[in-house]
């Protein structure tokens, strides 16, 4: 079961990355978003291709906040994506894996391994509160326009773990 939630969890930031091309397909600055941490003390911005989830139609409950960029334009570059899903809603407030209680929560780092200029399998890296693996998401702006905060956390994939460190966001709704 937990091996279908993480490949769901994954298909669904890879979704949202490949349908939230920029027009320009140019990296978001800070006015337009931004998504940034420190992957074992080392700096990574995944600014292309940033968005979150679209736009909520219902502006009282908004029940999934998702977020996700590439490090270039290229889709096999590195990227990274947070999910949360609250069945009373996200909030301005901090939320930690739970490891199955309360609102679920995961973050990802993946590397597309490419031979021949084609894709030929992912590296995934997680932290859902299960393995040693850990998340923190601070949601400190829910607007119409999109979704601010910070993270940090340790994912683990494969028995290696990686520790996020001063990680911060502002990304714009999908379709905003």
């Amino acid at each position: 079961m937990k091996n279908t939630l993480n490949k769901i969890g994954l298909f669904l930031v890879l979704a949202l990355l490949t349908v939230s091309c920029s027009k320009d397909d140019s990296p978001s600055g800070d006015s337009d978003g931004f998504l940034r941490c420190k992957i074992n003390g080392k700096l990574h911005e995944f600014n292309y291709s940033l968005s979150a989830n679209d736009k909520p139609d219902d502006w009282n409950t908004i029940h999934f906040v998702t977020v996700g960029g590439h490090e270039s334009k290229d889709m096999a570059s590195p990227g990274f994506g947070f999910q949360l899903v609250s069945d009373e809603g996200a909030k301005e407030t901090t939320y930690v894996t739970a490891n199955g209680e309360g609102p679920e929560l995961v973050g990802q780092y993946y590397i597309q391994n490419v031979v021949d200029g084609k894709i030929v399998s992912t590296t995934g890296y997680r932290g859902d509160g299960s393995d040693g693996s850990s998340f923190t998401l601070n949601i400190t702006s829910l607007t119409k326009w999109g979704v601010k905060g910070t993270f940090s956390g340790v994912l683990e994939g494969g028995g290696e773990f990686l520790t996020v460190t001063e990680g911060e966001f502002s990304a714009p709704y999908n379709k905003n």
